[in-house]
């Protein structure tokens, strides 16, 4: 990593401000004339989001066929390997985000983890509690091990979700160390932004239970394997919040044509899982 180590880069993490101060013009502003602006951070694949007392961590292990890509739709740029990236300009100091309600049956939540090895992450994302958690287009997958899910073997888990917020600071509105995404004079009402962890191609069944394996990897006394997952090129969730284009929930492989021919492979399904490791000891 450069100029900085392992052991640096976590303990930043853990003290980095998530946004900077508004400026004294910004201020002036009655907050009824400022334009409404939300962030849609729209993530693909294989993430995990580790809830802190304040903040959510984004994970995702080192998978060979994996892409790791952030930014506007079709502007994507490649993340770093060892980078830590902070997302700013949505938080307010004043007035923080309470982290949304999730249930067991919207999203996959670990438990039996003893420790998080961040420092095994291909990169972090340090993100601010957004208003809203979106949960999209669920993979049925099965699953085994002493922390499956108890209720049943086969469950449903999303490949996409999108982390919603309110646009407090639009200068300052970036994934740092990224540039800033978006430059007109007058903020649009809606910005998409899209990260992904998955292959941008077809691969075979077992891809998954890899990639799922190397994610668990990252969690300390966790017993859960993948066994098996729904076949390839499912259909996109149509039940957006309005605003949202339903195409942008399609992967990399999707968008590259992958589904349009003749398969005998299939899409990677990668999705994700949350830990609330508030609890942890």
């Amino acid at each position: 990593m450069n100029q900085i180590t392992r052991r640096s880069l976590l303990k930043s993490l853990a003290a980095a401000p998530l946004v900077s101060a508004l400026s004294p013009l910004e201020n002036a502003i009655p907050q009824t004339q400022r334009p409404t602006t939300d962030l849609c951070l729209w993530f693909h694949g294989l993430f995990a989001f580790v809830i802190m007392h304040d903040y959510i961590a984004v994970l995702t292990p080192k998978v060979g066929e994996h892409e790791y890509l952030a930014g506007l739709w079709q502007q994507e740029q490649k993340l770093r390997d060892g980078e830590w990236y902070r997302l700013s300009g949505v938080s307010d100091a004043a007035h923080p985000n309470k982290l949304p309600a999730l249930t067991k049956e919207q999203v996959l939540f670990l438990s039996g983890v003893k420790a998080v090895n961040m420092a095994e992450s291909f990169c972090l994302i340090r993100l601010p509690f957004p208003r809203q958690i979106i949960p999209l287009r669920y993979t049925k997958v099965k699953l085994s091990g002493d922390h499956a899910p108890k209720q049943n073997t086969s469950s449903t888990f999303p490949t996409v979700q999108i982390m919603r917020y309110r646009v407090v600071d639009y200068n300052n509105l970036r994934l740092e160390p990224f540039k800033a995404w978006v430059t007109q004079k007058r903020p649009p009402s809606i910005i998409n932004f899209h990260i992904f962890a998955e292959p941008n191609l077809l691969v075979e069944p077992e891809h998954a239970m890899r990639a799922f394996d190397g994610m668990i990897q990252l969690f300390s006394g966790v017993d859960l394997k993948l066994m098996d997952t729904a076949g390839s090129c499912f259909p996109l969730d149509m039940s957006l919040p309005a605003g949202l284009n339903p195409q942008h929930q399609i992967s990399l492989a999707e968008r590259n044509g992958a589904c349009k021919g003749p398969r005998g492979a299939r899409t990677a399904n990668c999705f994700m899982i949350m830990l609330d490791a508030r609890k942890l000891a």
